[in-house]
């Protein structure tokens, strides 16, 4: 009997609903993130794990004003906790905010300058500022520390795609898509990037005098863009880029059909 009153005790707490959230948000139901991490904070008002899900729960959902209070209660509470520096950093570089974010991200550098996602904060705040190079330095070095993680990948492909290198965007992104355990936002991101890097990859490659050449692969690795759009609006999230990305394969369509109409291309390789 003690040790079934300690297992009710346990699954009761709020570490136990904490758990609980942590999994929901991995899963991108942020509706029931959001009542695990409101029941850990019943049980215990200052739980800061509690605190900081429910703030990247709010924040993920688009609820920016929930998500400044509570990572702002979170950070009264434990001024040093990076974890909800960096999500009032993401916050400022939502808002345009970036001399905000510049100093709250090098506050989370002072305190946890090894910390990975501080790491992966700086190098979003680096993309914003352009300086690429550094943020593909730092999300290559994120990617050897932490091999299995998709979202260091995910950073790294964006920046080779921001950089011209469609080629090695695309591999990267392909492989990160490969890992196991990682959380669908990630992967829902990943496919839609991987509908980008080929379009990038397609740029220039239809010659009007060499239709029956040229065009297919470029047809083909449209189908390819169009499937990866698909597993992506399959998924439970819908990333924000995705529309835009939709329509990027539509103009390269467009293209395509402007130098090369169907009719110059062989009847096997449309609409594959």
């Amino acid at each position: 009997m003690r040790e079934l009153g300690f297992l009710l005790l346990i699954s009761c707490s709020a570490d136990h609903y904490v758990e609980e959230g942590q999994k929901a948000l991995e899963r991108h139901e942020l509706g029931a993130a959001e009542s695990s991490f409101r029941e850990a904070l019943q049980k215990d008002p200052t739980h800061l794990d509690a605190l900081e899900g429910i703030a990247w729960t709010y924040y993920l959902a688009g609820q920016r004003p929930a998500a400044i209070t509570a990572f702002g209660r979170c950070r009264e509470l434990a001024p040093e906790r990076v974890g909800c520096i960096r999500g009032m950093a993401s916050i400022a570089m939502g808002n345009n905010e970036l001399p905000r974010a510049r100093d709250l991200i090098a506050l989370a550098l002072s305190i946890a300058p090894e910390d990975p996602g501080v790491q992966s904060s700086q190098a979003l705040l680096e993309v914003r500022e352009g300086d690429v190079e550094g943020a593909e330095a730092r999300y290559l070095a994120l990617t050897q520390r932490f091999p299995e993680d998709a979202e260091y990948h995910l950073g790294l492909a964006e920046v080779l795609l921001r950089k011209g290198d469609s080629s090695r965007s695309l591999e990267v992104a392909e492989q990160a898509l490969t890992l196991s355990e990682t959380p669908v936002r990630y992967r829902a991101r990943l496919n839609v990037l991987v509908a980008r890097a080929l379009v990038a990859e397609s740029a220039g490659r239809v010659d009007p005098l060499h239709c029956e050449e040229t065009a297919p692969p470029v047809l083909q690795w449209l189908d390819a863009a169009d499937r990866s759009l698909e597993r992506a609006k399959a998924m439970a999230v819908e990333p924000p880029d995705l529309a835009a990305a939709q329509r990027l394969v539509l103009r390269r369509r467009g293209v395509v059909e402007d130098k090369c109409p169907p009719s110059a291309v062989p009847l096997n390789v449309q609409g594959m």
